[in-house]
């Protein structure tokens, strides 16, 4: 059984080592950035100088938290985050939906004046579609010549273990010509586990560049979480057509059948099969996704609205 903990240990980083480094960084400083909550007590403990503290948030770390009562019990989570969420002096959120589950979850009153909407993006420049010549020559490299690539990207974390379970059954649906691309870490959970043959599994690799240039299509068949999927943006940036639950667009301002399609997870053989057979369809899902993330999600447009956060809220 896999359990998602929190790297909430790092709290106690400066009783154990590296006190005097950071104590010294955190004086020589104009503003602290915490990422994620754990650490906040810390900066707060040490903030001597009363320099402004921002705090990037990257979920509602209390809703993704499954772990034993003892451990519960031991380190009260929910009240880390909301002591965190409550004093900090500017909160970088990457979605309106985390935004809302810190007021709902968490039953946090936020000043609104001190959250900035700073989603997770992508680099447009570096990552760009697939010409059809350089998705075919990935695929000889793969040894998935005439093959229909269809790919999903993921960590060894809890939700995208439950996808990959997902991704199983539906690959049942299909035939040799059809490959589920599993690529990432996510695949080392399923090593002993006996899957279809046109389910493969890279396991974690440096680079995953030929294989997301294999693919012709992408899937999200997440069914919880928090935050946003960073996935879905490096598909959309490539340019591939993507079949996802509502939970896989989470935060994202994605509009079915416009940018993507959204769907129940049963479904999903369905529009995997569409999109192959509706070239118009699948035209438009690639040009519109690319163009969103062109206009929304590309890293300079989001830096844009940090740097304001940081010049207002920071004297920089």
């Amino acid at each position: 059984k896999l359990v998602s903990n929190p790297d909430v240990l790092l709290r106690l980083l400066d009783k154990i080592k590296h006190k005097e480094i950071l104590n010294s960084l955190h004086n020589d400083s104009e503003l602290f950035q915490i990422e994620h909550p754990w650490l906040f007590n810390f900066a707060e403990k040490y903030n001597k100088k009363g320099v402004p503290l921002f705090l990037s948030t990257h979920n509602c770390e209390t809703m993704l938290i499954k772990i034993n009562n003892v451990v519960k019990k031991l380190i009260k989570f929910h009240k880390i985050e909301i002591n965190a969420l409550e004093n900090a002096d500017v909160i970088f959120a990457v979605s309106k939906e985390d935004i809302n589950a810190f007021k709902e979850a968490l039953d946090v009153d936020i000043e609104e004046k001190k959250i900035y909407l700073l989603p997770n993006g992508v680099d447009t420049k570096q990552i760009k579609p697939t010409s059809q010549k350089e998705r075919e020559y990935a695929k000889s490299l793969l040894g998935f010549e005439n093959k229909k690539v269809i790919l999903f990207v993921g960590s060894i974390h809890k939700p995208n273990i439950e996808a990959v379970w997902e991704i199983i059954k539906i690959a049942k649906q299909f035939d040799s010509s059809y490959i589920f691309l599993v690529v990432g870490s996510v695949g080392e959970f399923f090593k002993k586990v006996v899957t279809p043959d046109n389910v493969v599994f890279t396991g974690f690799v440096e680079d995953i560049s030929v294989y997301s240039k294999s693919a012709d299509i992408a899937l999200n068949p997440m069914l919880s979480g928090s935050g946003t999927n960073l996935k879905m943006l490096e598909y959309l940036a490539l340019g591939l057509p993507i079949v996802s639950t509502p939970i896989g667009v989470r935060g994202l301002e994605i509009v079915n059948g416009k940018h993507a399609i959204i769907t129940d997870i049963s479904e999903f053989g369905y529009w995997i099969k569409e999109l192959f057979n509706n070239s118009s369809l699948y035209f438009e899902l690639s040009q519109n996704g690319r163009r969103l993330v062109e206009i929304y999600y590309d890293w300079k447009i989001i830096t844009e609205t940090a740097i304001k956060a940081y010049k207002k809220h920071g004297g920089l």
